[in-house]
């Protein structure tokens, strides 16, 4: 069974005759310890997919038409408000794209971190309690040092308890890569660097343990070094704590580095799902070629840079039959007027495009 399951999900922004829908039939899955990458432009339904299977769009205005979201089985569409909780966090969380936007400016990073430690796993913040009780079978008459007793024991707990605290906060600190944890636990936010800031969201992220990590676009505005750095400790924490990862990117160039599998989204709808590796090297969809068509290939000569015409369709104007069409040097009459299907064309590789196969033959034309 699958970890994560959508099967069919359709979701609307509004209601009644002014609904749009931006989730249009969407089916995916992940398996434990798999990396799926959803690719597109901005505006095709990535981030409102990945927020939709902890159910985070406030609803009103976002309605769940049809479709399932099954997690570990159950699923998220029929969760009650405690179990909602108990699964945004502890089993799915998130790493945003803006960091400086999602941590609170005014609290210290290490504060941040307990938190998320404090409402998820508060055992792992708790320390070793050492009795500080008399011997059973004796009795201790009450005295006036009783009260002074009292209030040192609790000091003493207090303090095993924000060394403890600080500790873990430590560790998550160390295992995403932030040099001298010991220091940086007491920053504010914007005495870190953009990287720093989106390695402390990531460790936030990590505190609760969780099966599923979803990145959205957790390199935008990043430089390139930095985002090479940022999918390595990616890579590299899914190694070790075996977790699933869903990143979303527009950016097919680093693709290849991390994913299992792609799926090319656009306009609402997954145009093409395949293997990475198979996908990258041979792009069956028209608009998924283009994307990799747009992408700076290191060496070449080229005095342009090639770009997909046009942009991608508002909701309140989607075009009829395919909706890249429009868009598409390829496109013939029929595909104006008639809405493809997602097929699997080959094994474990689905397109929605009828005429894949010729789009593939004249990829390997001279």
């Amino acid at each position: 069974m699958p970890l994560l399951e959508i099967k069919n999900l359709r979701l609307d922004f509004g209601s009644g005759n002014a609904a749009l829908r931006a989730v249009d039939g969407i089916s995916l899955s992940i398996g434990a310890g798999e990396t799926v990458c959803l690719v597109g432009e901005s505006g095709c339904g990535k981030s409102v997919t990945a927020l939709s299977i902890a159910r985070l769009l406030p609803s009103p205005p976002a309605r769940y038409d049809s479709g399932e979201i099954l997690l570990n089985g159950r699923d998220v569409l029929k969760m009650s408000k405690a179990e909602l909780r108990e699964i945004r966090g502890g089993v799915v969380s998130y790493v945003f794209q803006e960091p400086a936007a999602s941590l609170n400016p005014v609290i210290r990073v290490g504060n941040q971190i307990k938190e998320t430690l404090e409402l998820h796993k508060p055992e792992r913040l708790r320390p070793a309690r050492h009795a500080l009780e008399p011997t059973p079978g004796t009795c201790q008459p009450p005295s006036r040092r009783s009260g002074a007793l009292a209030r040192r024991e609790g000091r003493e707990e207090s303090g095993e308890r924000r060394r403890s605290s600080d500790g873990e906060v430590i560790r998550l600190l160390k295992l995403v890569g932030i040099p001298a944890p010991e220091t940086r636990i007491k920053s504010y936010p914007h005495e870190m660097s953009g990287g720093m800031q989106q390695r402390v969201m990531i460790a936030m992220a990590l505190a609760s343990r969780p099966q599923l990590l979803i990145a959205d676009e957790p390199t935008t505005a990043l430089d390139v070094t930095i985002q090479a750095q940022i999918i390595e400790l990616l890579r590299d924490l899914k190694q070790k704590l075996g977790m699933a990862i869903l990143l979303i990117t527009h950016n097919l160039g680093i693709v290849g580095d991390i994913a299992d599998r792609v799926a090319v989204m656009y306009a609402g709808q997954i145009v093409e799902l395949a293997p990475a590796k198979e996908l990258l090297r041979r792009p069956w969809h028209p608009y998924t070629r283009a994307l990799m068509d747009s992408v700076p290939k290191l060496g070449a000569q080229t005095h342009r840079l090639r770009a997909i015409p046009g942009n991608v369709p508002q909701l309140n104007a989607l075009p009829c039959g395919c909706r890249f069409h429009p868009r598409c040097s390829k496109a013939q009459v029929e595909c104006s007027q008639n809405v493809p299907a997602l097929l699997e064309v080959a094994p474990k590789r689905r397109v929605r495009c009828p005429f894949w196969n010729a789009n593939f033959e004249e990829r390997l034309t001279p």
